[in-house]
């Protein structure tokens, strides 16, 4: 998005939602899609016999029993199942990818080199586009792939991040629907908007720290010591209130912003009140708390991290995607 503002390109953000995406994978095209991926012989024999032609009994109140048979979904609470699912979704939107190019709509959202279209985090999924005609063709293919596999859009919950200083034109489900449309979204915990995305994003995981720490507020007026409300504050309050902002460029004044709210919060576990009556300054608040890692740190220290990766030579970033300690192939 800040890639989008800063060249002054149209940027297209859709926002899936997969109806039962657990409960509706296809099994046949599971195992096809595992195979296509490269998993070794054995491992699929072994996950076929896990999802082949499984039962489920029924009792009713007169003690009867019916038995019925499973041909879609994964297991739920097994350790396998995230796997599963992250594969099968990797080889369906490389089908996409593939469609598209056959269509000569090629979804080169960022260079020929880079054809990036989708994020994904477990079910959680947000299509990328530079035009409203590309994102519809991404979208429509995406719906036929998908029905393949068994999953399905929830048409309700699937929505568009709209840009108010750059309208467009609406997008349509294959069935002729609408695509929903919002201003600001919930991602993967954060929120995300064009308009003021440090606001949007700090107001909400601040509201999610406070309800945090008042749910402690036994701790912090305990009779456990300060060393050890600090500990704790340190290992709730502060992973809480910067998640994902290290993913913004923040001005110093906003980092100054996340410090204050921090101190205001650090004050009640050292049991000192606020500047306005206690006449106490941040810097002897501070002192008091043993000078802790402020939120900045944690944030900036955050960001160096990823730039390093960033940075780093490609050959020192090459990745194997491990499977139960056997290496796969990405071959489609």
């Amino acid at each position: 998005m800040e890639w989008a503002e800063m060249t002054n390109k149209p940027l297209q953000l859709l926002f899936l939602d997969w109806k039962q995406a657990f409960d509706s994978l296809d099994h046949t095209a599971m195992l096809e899609a595992l195979r296509r991926f490269g998993v070794s012989e054995l491992m699929l024999k072994t996950i076929q016999a896990i999802y082949q032609s499984p039962t489920f009994y029924t009792r009713g109140p007169d003690h009867t029993a019916a038995a019925g048979s499973v041909h879609s979904g994964i297991r739920q609470g097994c350790p396998l199942s995230p796997y599963l699912f992250i594969i099968v979704l990797t080889v369906m939107l490389a089908d996409v990818d593939n469609d598209l190019l056959l269509q000569g709509t090629p979804t080169n959202t960022w260079s020929e080199g880079y054809p990036t279209f989708d994020l994904e985090h477990a079910d959680d999924t947000l299509l990328l586009a530079l035009t409203t005609p590309q994102m519809q063709d991404i979208l429509t293919s995406l719906e036929s792939v998908a029905h393949e596999y068994g999953m399905h859009l929830n048409k309700t919950k699937t929505e568009l991040l709209i840009n108010p200083d750059r309208p467009s034109s609406p997008l349509y489900f294959t069935d002729g629907a609408a695509v929903p449309t919002t201003p600001q979204i919930k991602y993967l915990g954060t929120r995300i908007t064009w308009k003021k995305p440090f606001d949007a994003a700090f107001l909400h995981r601040a509201a999610i720290a406070e309800e945090a720490f008042k749910k402690l507020r036994l701790v912090w007026n305990s009779s456990l010591s300060q060393a050890v409300r600090l500990r704790i504050f340190q290992s709730t309050f502060t992973p809480t209130l910067i998640y994902a902002l290290d993913t913004l460029t923040l001005t110093q004044k906003q980092l100054d912003r996340v410090d204050a709210f921090f101190i205001r919060f650090l004050r009640r576990v050292v049991r000192v009140k606020a500047s306005y009556y206690s006449r106490i300054p941040n810097t002897e608040v501070m002192r008091k708390a043993g000078y802790p890692t402020l939120p900045s740190t944690h944030i900036l220290n955050a960001q160096h991290k990823t730039l390093k990766q960033v940075l780093w030579p490609p050959e020192r970033n090459q990745h194997i995607v491990w499977f139960l300690q056997l290496p796969l192939r990405t071959v489609f």
